[in-house]
């Protein structure tokens, strides 16, 4: 893993560099939202869902893009025979580049079962250190922030599921760029499901 983390630290890095710019973004549109709620009463809610889902766009776009670009050079390598295909690359990649983000939304389940059967507005160190995450959460996934507060209430199980789509973004558009396309890969792996029937 150490030596994966050493080939690939660029591409990680470019990763999380994407997230904190689309973090960005999304907090400044939540806060957005927000203004626009207060003059426009009834919206508010519906604008931070808004802004959320098209931060969460830009910022899925922007990690697919990335990854397919990659996937495209090592194309080459792979079809010239100096690199061995692995269609898991960019599922490490941004897994371990959301390690953090997987940490924190661990935190969160924990932090939530230990507040089960605690009074509500008694302080605890558990509650607490969830104030703390959430803060986390919100500056450094920020482009979900509207969602998270508005439909799901900043549920514990969904500030760890939104590290989902960045890694399906992520693994979709490797192995897209890896056989030259996203049309090419769904031939490519309808091709080979035909020929292990054929073998069976």
């Amino acid at each position: 893993m150490i030596k994966f983390i050493k080939d690939n630290k660029d591409m990680i890095l470019k990763v999380l560099i994407n997230q904190v710019g689309m973090s960005i973004f999304g907090v400044v549109l939540f806060m957005a939202s927000i203004t626009a709620g207060h003059s426009n009463d009834g919206l508010g809610g519906w604008m931070k869902i808004i802004t959320s889902l098209f931060s969460i766009g830009f910022y899925l776009v922007l990690l697919y893009t990335l990854s397919k670009e990659e996937g495209l050079k090592d194309q080459i390598r792979i079809e010239s025979g100096r690199k061995k295909r692995d269609n898991f690359r960019f599922l490490k990649v941004s897994l371990i580049a959301n390690f953090g983000n997987i940490i924190m939304g661990v935190v969160m389940i924990v932090v939530t079962l230990l507040q089960i059967g605690v009074p509500e507005g008694q302080e605890t160190v558990a509650g607490a250190i969830g104030s703390v995450v959430i803060v986390l959460i919100t500056f450094i996934q920020g482009m979900y922030i509207g969602i998270l507060d508005t439909v799901f209430n900043m549920n514990c199980v969904a500030c760890l599921c939104i590290v989902l789509p960045a890694v399906i973004a992520c693994s979709v558009g490797y192995i897209a760029g890896s056989y030259g396309g996203f049309s090419e890969m769904i031939k490519s792996l309808t091709t080979k499901s035909e020929e292990c029937k054929e073998n069976e």
